[in-house]
């Protein structure tokens, strides 16, 4: 997230052109696609936690 924050401030000090702009989207797409696949990986992780809980014989 640091190089984000690096992004916003350098357009603060200069003008905003088309490449910039999309090398900013880019980035903002492969975190987002990171924090989904952890997401993903997490439900799995707990999901499987909730099945095992809850098929316990009693």
């Amino acid at each position: 997230l640091s190089g984000t924050f690096n992004l916003k401030f350098q357009s603060i000090n200069r003008p905003i052109d088309h490449t910039f702009m999309f090398v900013f989207i880019l980035k903002i797409n492969v975190i987002s696609f990171i924090l989904l696949d952890i997401s993903v990986l997490n439900e799995l992780f707990l999901g499987h936690l909730c099945y095992l809980l809850i098929d316990v014989p009693l």
